[in-house]
């Protein structure tokens, strides 16, 4: 029979451990290996508390399917609409890159041209690094925006001219 030598080995905890190795030759009561009463009500609150029941958790799984099944149709719907709307996408990237590799060509022609206005104005192959380079081409801009307002100018006069001559009375 087991007789307890220090108070660790009276505890409950203990007790069921020895039962558990040498069962019946331990001489412990099996009653003790059982929960209270309390320590059921116990256990049985805290399940309560902390898991659902299954008809919750069941419930709560197929609301789960069904949201995700709803979201999944809405992002396919959200992915066909995209695809109806590709052809009208794809033309309009097509055309931005037709614009720009014609601007790119436009600059490189305008650049070549340059460089050849310079070589028959200085008379030699010069870079568009070069300072002089870099003047002449001011230089033109100038002119050209000078061009420009005089023509502005005297279309603006012909307009001008145009209106008094309709304004004046027909005889």
């Amino acid at each position: 029979m087991f007789t307890p030598q220090s108070a660790w080995e009276v505890s409950l905890r203990k007790q069921r451990q020895l039962y558990a190795k040498f069962g019946k030759a331990s001489g412990i009561d099996p009653g003790v290996m059982w929960p209270t009463r309390e320590e059921l009500r116990a256990v049985v609150e805290e399940e309560r508390e902390w898991e659902p029941p299954l008809q919750e958790r069941m419930a709560k799984a197929r609301a789960d399917r069904e949201e995700k099944l709803v979201a999944e149709k809405k992002r396919h719907d959200s992915v066909v609409k995209a695809m109806e709307k590709m052809p009208e996408l794809i033309a309009q990237y097509e055309a931005k890159l037709r614009k720009k590799e014609a601007d790119v060509r436009k600059s490189e022609e305008r650049k070549k041209r340059l460089l050849e206005e310079a070589k028959e104005f200085f008379g030699y192959d010069i870079d568009y690094r070069d300072p002089k380079f870099k003047q002449l081409q001011e230089l033109k801009e100038a002119e050209a925006k000078k061009l420009a307002k005089q023509k502005k100018k005297e279309e603006k006069l012909r307009r001008m001219t145009a209106s008094l001559t309709s304004d004046e009375p027909k005889s």
